[in-house]
């Protein structure tokens, strides 16, 4: 039975772990202890910025929420950027490197925990990260897709025992290797190739099948009867509603579209190319007939007044 604390919802969730940070404690505990707690006040000042919610501390890591992917990625983005620049700063021994796994995921809110396979998921990629390095999964990856500068990479996790079948994980390159370029390079050029081919397709699959559809529609068109008057707007096809030809025609618009008009001619109703005339202006008339074969086959046109 689920307890009235308890809430599922989709989030995305970040999982870090301070890297060496246990054999740094055997060998020196009281640098480790404070390495940790700057550790955990850079982190959280950056968590600030991207309105990340620390669920809970998991010793020398953090366990945190964040209500959209992309926020997720750009805060972990912006952690490796800030540490890196403290590194720099600092001796071999006071550096601090973490690796920060995330997934977009289903998630049980219970308390001020989360539990469910978002969750696991995010703590399963995090040790897949190199030092210093950020790990996706898929869900994630198919989120920020080029809406982060930082390219990606797949990783073959297959076998590695870390993952379940079927989730995909990458890694962003956030200072790029040479192989990192290369597969980089590769995973786009592959990408678009594929888009390449989609559309392609899809352009094939409309020219053979939408156009054929469309001259069946045609052909076989249900021809609209206007048995009792209807009020449409006259005028001249091609001077006011640009329908192809270069002589002046009588036409009717009716529902956004227009026809050619059989039956009434557009010098019946007095000279066209007057100031009120079917050259220059479009008028209201009252008419009943059929459309046939794209035009409009009139039984009775009747010019009504011009307002």
């Amino acid at each position: 039975m689920t307890s009235g604390t308890e809430q599922r919802k989709l989030a995305a969730i970040m999982f870090t772990d301070m890297v060496g940070y246990s054999a740094l404690a055997q060998r020196d505990e009281a640098l480790a202890l404070d390495l940790l707690e700057e550790h955990h006040q850079i982190l959280r000042d950056v968590l600030l910025m991207f309105q990340g919610n620390e669920i809970k501390s998991t010793g020398d890591g953090l366990l945190v929420e964040f209500a959209s992917a992309l926020a997720a990625v750009q805060c972990a983005i912006e952690i490796q950027r800030t540490l890196a620049e403290r590194n720099e700063k600092k001796s071999e021994e006071r550096q601090i490197q973490i690796r920060i796994g995330i997934h977009l995921g289903d998630v049980v809110k219970r308390g001020d925990d989360v539990l469910g396979d978002g969750a696991n998921i995010a703590a399963r990629i995090e040790p897949l990260a190199e030092p210093g390095g950020i790990c996706v999964t898929q869900a994630v990856f198919e989120q920020i897709e080029n809406k982060v500068p930082q390219p990606c990479v797949r990783l073959d996790a297959a076998g590695s025992g870390e993952m379940p079948a079927g989730v995909g994980v990458f890694k962003l390159v956030l200072e790029p290797s040479p192989a990192d370029v290369h597969a980089a390079d590769a995973s786009r050029k592959q990408l678009q190739w594929l888009v390449l081919g989609v559309v392609v397709v899809n352009v094939i699959l409309f020219l053979v099948f939408g156009l054929n559809r469309k001259s069946v529609q045609d052909s076989t068109a249900v021809e609209r009867q206007f048995t009792n008057s209807v009020i449409v707007e006259a005028a001249c096809g091609q001077c006011q509603f640009k329908l192809p030809g270069k002589d002046c025609d009588l036409a009717v618009r009716m529902d956004g579209q227009c026809y050619f008009v059989d039956g009434a001619q557009i010098d019946q109703f007095g000279d066209a190319h007057a100031a009120d005339g079917f050259c220059n202006a479009v008028r209201q008339a009252r008419v009943t007939g059929q459309t046939k074969n794209g035009r409009f086959v009139a039984v009775s046109f009747e010019l009504l007044p011009a307002k």
